[in-house]
């Protein structure tokens, strides 16, 4: 499993915890079925881009991070 960017390990717990959620997870049927799809994968994906779109704001000083966060890893 890769390491979190900018050092901040304290969501693995969570990750492990949704990886082993969607291990194995058969998606219904649609076109997600045709091509391979990690859902896991997606998630660090869109985890990784929330925190681009964070540093790049520059209102971030009134965003939740640790909020942004977990809804990132649970959606």
């Amino acid at each position: 499993m890769e390491n979190m960017e900018n050092g901040d390990t304290r969501y693995e717990e969570m990750f492990r915890f949704v990886e082993q959620c969607l291990d194995g997870y058969a998606a219904g049927a649609g076109s997600k079925d045709k091509i391979p799809y990690s859902r896991f994968d997606h998630t660090r994906r869109v985890y990784r881009w929330m925190m681009q779109l964070y540093e790049a704001c520059e209102h971030r000083e009134q965003m939740d991070l640790e909020s942004l966060k977990i809804a990132t890893i649970f959606p």
